[in-house]
């Protein structure tokens, strides 16, 4: 009798430890099934940059953030340039300029470089703020000072390149286009640097290669025609032994840089520059698709993720896509699945849209959208 009871005991707390290890096992998968997306992120803070401005005059910004060294560097509509902690928020240093900034800022050596809508442009030490050099563009700056081989160039307002020396900030050489068109998106083109030449787009529907030395035109393409509205305003980007150009439209087009020969064009309309991506390049449209082109140029993957137009796009982390959309929406995107992991609005503040960069650092994002808010978010 006893034995069979210890036997029955036995074979009871058998059972029962069965049980609790498949049960357990249920536990593990269920957590890892449950467990938070990757992509999901985390607002840490958030700047209001509103400028005072009168009932119903809405400022609109098209700033963009940089972030350096984990500062967080931002001008503002009051004329205001500031360095923020990158964690915190904390503010490092601020100057004011009296003179409204929407250029995104850029870095040489120890020097942050910006230029404000009255066309000045600035120089001081990326930690302290104090004031390197500064100098009159005559002309608004609205985009980013590109560093390339000890110069700065620089596309300002009324469609003039400006070749600078990046250390004193000394006029090398302008190259001036003549736009017979008055009605242009209002947006100028980054620089691309490449070998000796910069290759830009201009708001007469022309792509144009210049000498790094003096300037000079090698050769210019023709992308866009008409009289309205024909501006070739995003950045161009190398891929491929091709410069890769889009615009609202032309499409997406691939161009020999050696002699400005248009070798391929797809018909994608974007408002952004195409994002090189695994391979591959990634265009966000005009009308909210992310559309995948391999080595060849050919599509192999489309989505549609928004009602409206894609604004902006940079990787975050090991594995995440960040996009932006014209109505202020902000998503998440696992790379290789183009899974939406998050979503989504900035606020609740009218025509808060996104009409700039959004900047990504290791797991870290920045943007300013068009209602002066800045915000930085964490990827957890």
């Amino acid at each position: 009798m006893k034995f069979d009871y210890i036997s029955r005991i036995i074979g009871f707390v058998t059972i029962l430890c069965s049980l609790m290890s498949c049960s357990s096992q249920k536990l593990d998968i269920l957590s890892k099934i449950e467990k938070p997306n990757r992509g999901r992120l985390q607002n840490i803070w958030t700047k209001n940059l509103d400028p005072i401005y009168e009932t119903g005059n809405l400022p609109i910004t098209t700033g963009a953030p940089f972030i350096h060294a984990e500062m967080v560097y931002q001008g503002d509509q009051s004329g205001d340039f500031m360095a923020y902690d990158l964690e915190t928020g904390r503010v490092v240093w601020e100057e004011s300029d009296n003179q409204p900034i929407n250029s995104q800022a850029n870095i040489y050596e120890d020097q942050v470089v910006y230029g404000t809508s009255f066309g000045r442009l600035i120089s001081r030490h990326y930690y302290t703020g104090e004031k390197k050099w500064a100098i009159d563009l005559g002309e608004s700056i609205e985009s980013q000072p590109i560093m390339f081989q000890g110069r700065i160039i620089i596309h300002v307002r009324d469609h003039r390149i400006v070749c600078l020396d990046a250390a004193t900030g000394k006029i090398f050489w302008n190259y001036q286009r003549s736009i017979p068109f008055a009605t242009t998106l209002q947006k100028v083109a980054k620089v691309l640097p490449l070998g000796n030449r910069l290759i830009l787009g201009f708001a007469d529907g022309y792509v144009v290669a210049l000498s790094l030395e003096e300037g000079l035109s090698t050769w210019e393409t023709k992308l866009n025609n008409g009289n309205r509205f024909i501006d070739v305003d995003n950045r161009a980007i190398y891929f491929d032994s091709s410069i890769v150009v889009s615009s609202t439209l032309s499409g997406v087009n691939y161009i020999n840089p050696q002699n400005g020969q248009i070798t391929k064009t797809i018909p994608l309309n974007s408002y952004i520059s195409p994002l090189i991506l695994e391979g591959g390049l990634l265009v966000g449209t005009i009308n909210g698709e992310i559309v995948r082109l391999n080595i060849d140029g050919k599509e192999d993957f489309r989505r549609k993720i928004s009602e409206d137009s894609i604004s902006s796009m940079a990787l975050l982390g090991k594995s995440q896509l960040s996009l932006t959309t014209m109505k202020g929406e902000l998503l998440i995107i696992d790379r290789k699945s183009f899974a939406i992991n998050h979503k989504r609005h900035l606020g609740s503040f009218s025509h808060s849209s996104v009409f700039s960069e959004i900047v990504s650092y290791e797991n870290y994002l920045a943007l300013l959208s068009s209602r002066n808010r800045l915000y930085i978010y964490k990827l957890l």
